[in-house]
C-alpha cells in the first residue's frame, strides 16, 4: 500500500498512445491497388490448392496404389511430408533473413525458387512406383513447401503498413481458401477419367504457376509497392 502511495505521488498516469486504426474494407481498398499483394495472394492460393488437394486424397492414393491400411496410409501421407516441412521452415526462415539484408525482395525470390524446386517432387510423389520413392518425394515436397511457408507473412508485411497487417493477412487467407476449396472436388472429378495418380501429379503445375507469379511480383512490382520500415 505504501509503495502504491509513493508511486502515485511521484508518477502521473500517462494515457496510452492512440494507434492508427483502419477497417477491413479500408485495408482492402489500399492493398488491392498493390500488384505485389495480388500476386502474393494468387501464389499463396497456388500453394494452398496443392496442399488441400494433397491432404484430402493422398491417404486414398496410398491405399489404392500400394494396398496400405487406412491407418498406415493416413500416417505415412502426413509424417514424411511434415518432417520435411519442419526442416524447411527452419532453413527457409534463416536463409531469407540473411539474404534479405541485401534486398528485401529476395524473400519473394526464395519463395519462388522453393515452389519451383518443389514441383518435381509433387509429380514423383504421385507417379512413384515404390513406397520409398513416394516417401522421399513427400519429404522433399515438404522441405520446399516449408521454405516457402516460412516467408509468407514476412513477404506480405514488407508491402503493408503495421496497422493493416492483420486485416491484410486475413484477406489473403480468405481469398486463397475460398478458391482452394475446389481442389478436392477437381481431383475427385479427375479420378474416374485420368486416375488419382495422374490427378495428383498435375498439382505440380500449380506450384510452377505460383513460382512464376512470385518472380513477377519481386522483379516488377515489389520495389514500388514496399512500405518504408519503421
Amino acid at each position: 500500500m505504501l509503495a502504491f502511495i509513493i508511486f502515485k505521488r511521484f508518477h502521473k498516469d500517462i494515457p496510452a498512445i492512440e494507434e492508427n486504426t483502419i477497417s477491413v474494407a479500408a485495408t482492402a481498398k489500399v492493398i488491392i491497388r498493390k500488384p505485389t499483394f495480388i500476386l502474393l495472394t494468387l501464389a499463396f492460393a497456388c500453394m494452398v490448392f496443392v496442399n488441400v488437394g494433397y491432404l484430402t486424397w493422398m491417404p486414398s492414393f496410398l491405399v489404392d496404389k500400394f494396398g496400405l491400411t487406412v491407418t498406415n496410409a493416413g500416417f505415412s501421407s502426413m509424417f514424411y511430408h511434415h518432417v520435411g516441412a519442419f526442416a524447411g521452415v527452419l532453413i527457409g526462415g534463416r536463409l531469407a533473413d540473411v539474404l534479405s539484408k541485401g534486398s528485401k525482395r529476395n524473400r519473394l525470390y526464395i519463395q519462388s525458387v522453393a515452389l519451383l524446386l518443389g514441383a518435381p517432387f509433387i509429380y514423383w510423389m504421385a507417379m512413384g512406383d515404390t513406397l520409398t520413392v513416394v516417401y522421399v518425394a513427400l519429404f522433399l515436397f515438404g522441405l520446399f513447401r516449408g521454405i516457402y511457408d516460412s516467408n509468407i507473412f514476412a513477404s506480405l508485411y514488407k508491402i503493408v503498413r503495421p496497422y493493416m497487417r492483420s486485416s491484410a493477412s486475413g484477406l489473403m487467407l480468405m481469398c486463397a481458401f475460398l478458391m482452394d476449396a475446389f481442389a478436392p472436388l477437381i481431383l475427385g472429378i479427375l479420378k474416374p477419367t485420368v486416375g488419382l495418380s495422374r490427378g495428383l501429379s498435375l498439382l505440380s503445375i500449380s506450384y510452377v504457376i505460383g513460382a512464376l507469379l512470385l518472380f513477377v511480383a519481386g522483379y516488377f512490382y515489389f520495389n514500388k509497392d514496399k512500405e518504408v520500415e519503421i
